[in-house]
């Protein structure tokens, strides 16, 4: 029998290290083959896997960034809904992949397929029945359409539960290892890149990329086959819109329980870990340590503190004692100079006292109560200069006339004479220029009478109001023609008064018409006064109200108060 050699492949085993060869029509001869192509590829990467990079926690659970491959991921294609016919059949099985199933890649299904439709064609059974042909092109079209494959995938048998949380820390890897690894089948990643949970002795770098991996995992599972409308029974366009929205919210809610069924097996697992627990009592053990030496160092830090301001007391104290001491010798000292200066002095001035009493200052002696005063009330410095000029001193006439000098320099520096009278002052007057002296015309002192009615205590910078109300005065002589006016009027009719603030004048008469007048003038004393009254006086309800005001004010009568009050409401109204 001659035609063409048709060759097929084996479906490779997952260390893909050899594969088998067979021929059409011959039994086939185990052959081991060196992996090549993508398989070689694969096995390349399972060795030189890139590891990910570490990231610290910020809530206790493991970060990490894995890095980056070129297969394309699940979760990024859309599932299509498969139909009845297509669910029923067992498509790994048909393809002799059920020791595979989700892990079969796509060119194991391909070679599957190739090697079935040769075994399963018609023409090799002599024409008979082609069911069987017919499963295996049904079964490559589910498993090598991607979408539909993931749709299939996901309504294949699958045990969601997940193990309590009261596993025993020894039987945890045989409790959890097996799910995780059943779980893994939804990644969107090759099943070679999905990390495993380990055991013991696993380094904790490995422990957290997978719980990293885990915390950020994301289904890919889908829930079509359990749409509860099936959208080829709508008999119009908006009832499979309606069936299409529902299907949605089923599916939306499936997977809001997958995703939660996930996390709560990540969180359980991390949670009881013998390994994690290990390394956070390794941290907290570290933290107490640290704590502990910080401890320790701060109290010795604090000890030594303590002895160093001891010491800086010690000797703060020491040097006290020792100043204290040095003065108090130093007192002594002086004390024993100026007894020693004041024997001298005596000594030096014995033969020139006197004990006739009197109170001048003679050139041939010296009263001995004058010489006492002098010892007694004299500075040290003074009596040690003065002890000085004796000793240098030609005769006695010289040393009298030193004592005599001393004793009056002391006199005018108390500003007391021995006898404790006040020294009289010798005030030098000048007579003053022309130039200097203020004159006042009669106008000025009119408008310094109106000015002061008009500006009262109180008034802000009243005298250069003043000043400037006048015109042709400064502020001080305005100050001090207003001084001298209050004076003249306390005390009556002085000499010297000006005549425009004499009684009957014809001045005074003119200012009076002028409608200002002497009694118009308020002095700030006054205007307390009557500040202080009307407060003390402000919830006073009785008619004899003014007469207690006017009472409080000095040579003001009630009439006087009452105006006042209403020139200075005026003014404030006008502010």
């Amino acid at each position: 029998m001659t035609g063409p050699l048709i060759l097929f492949l084996s479906a490779p085993p997952l260390d893909a290290s050899a594969f088998h060869v067979a021929a059409c029509c011959a039994s086939p001869l185990p052959t081991a083959v060196e992996a090549a192509g993508r398989t070689f590829e694969s096995n390349l990467n399972d060795v030189h896997e890139e590891p990910a990079t570490d990231i610290k926690p910020t809530d206790g659970k493991p970060k990490s960034v894995q890095p980056k491959k070129k297969e394309e991921s699940k979760k990024k294609i859309k599932s299509k809904k498969l139909s009845e016919a297509e669910l029923e059949q067992d498509h790994y099985k048909v393809l002799e992949l059920k020791s595979l199933e989700w892990l079969a890649s796509e060119e194991q299904i391909k070679v599957a397929y190739k090697r079935m439709v040769v075994e399963k064609h018609p023409d090799k059974k002599g024409g008979g029945d082609d069911t069987e042909f017919k499963a295996v092109q049904k079964a490559y079209e589910v498993l090598s359409d991607p979408q539909k494959r993931i749709a299939y995938d996901s309504s294949l048998p699958f045990d969601d539960d997940i193990p309590s949380s009261s596993v025993p820390p020894e039987k945890f890897y045989d409790a959890f290892g097996p799910v995780f690894h059943m779980n893994a089948r939804w990644c969107s990643q090759p099943a070679h890149m999905v990390p495993q949970l380990g055991d013991a002795s696993t380094p904790y770098s490995k422990v957290e990329k997978f719980y990293d991996f885990w915390f950020h995992f994301k289904s890919w599972r889908d829930f079509s086959s359990a749409d509860t409308h099936n959208t080829e029974d709508a008999e119009c366009r908006e009832e499979k819109r309606w069936m299409e929205r529902e299907n949605e919210r089923e599916r939306s809610k499936l997977r809001k329980q997958e995703n939660t069924r996930i996390s709560t097996l990540v969180d359980r697992a991390y949670k009881l870990d013998p390994r994690v627990k290990q390394k956070k009592e390794e941290d907290e053990m570290k933290r107490q340590k640290q704590r502990l030496e910080e401890a320790q160092q701060k109290k010795k830090e604090n000890k030594a503190k303590l002895l160093e301001e001891k010491q800086a007391q010690l000797a703060k104290e020491r040097k006290e004692k020792e100043e204290a001491a040095a003065a108090k010798a130093e007192v002594k000292r002086q004390k024993e100079l100026l007894k020693k200066t004041k024997e001298g002095i005596k000594k030096a001035l014995q033969p020139a006292l006197s004990e006739t009493y009197t109170r001048l200052l003679r050139t041939d002696s010296i009263y001995f109560a004058t010489l006492d005063w002098l010892i007694t009330k004299g500075p040290q410095p003074v009596l040690e200069t003065l002890l000085a000029e004796l000793q240098e001193s030609a005769d006695l006439e010289t040393s009298i006339a030193k004592f005599n000098q001393t004793v009056v320099d002391l006199e005018a520096a108390n500003h007391f004479d021995r006898y404790g009278n006040p020294l009289k002052k010798v005030v030098k007057t000048e007579k003053t220029s022309d130039k200097h002296k203020d004159v006042w015309s009669e106008n000025e002192l009119t408008d310094l009478t109106k000015a002061i009615a008009k500006f009262p205590g109180g008034t802000f910078n009243r005298w250069e109001v003043i000043s400037s109300f006048i015109g042709t005065k400064t502020a001080d002589q305005v100050l001090r023609q207003t001084k001298e006016m209050t004076g003249q009027l306390n005390e009556g009719v002085a000499p010297g008064k000006p005549d425009a603030l004499k009684q009957g004048d014809a001045k005074s008469t003119q200012i009076e018409s002028a409608g200002v007048t002497l009694e118009d003038v308020w002095s700030k004393t006054q205007q307390t006064q009557l500040e202080e009254a009307i407060k003390r006086y402000k919830d006073y309800r009785n008619q004899d109200k003014w007469d207690q005001i006017a009472a409080a004010v000095t040579d003001k009568s009630k009439k006087q108060c009452m105006d006042r009050y209403k020139y200075l409401a005026s003014l404030f109204k006008k502010r």
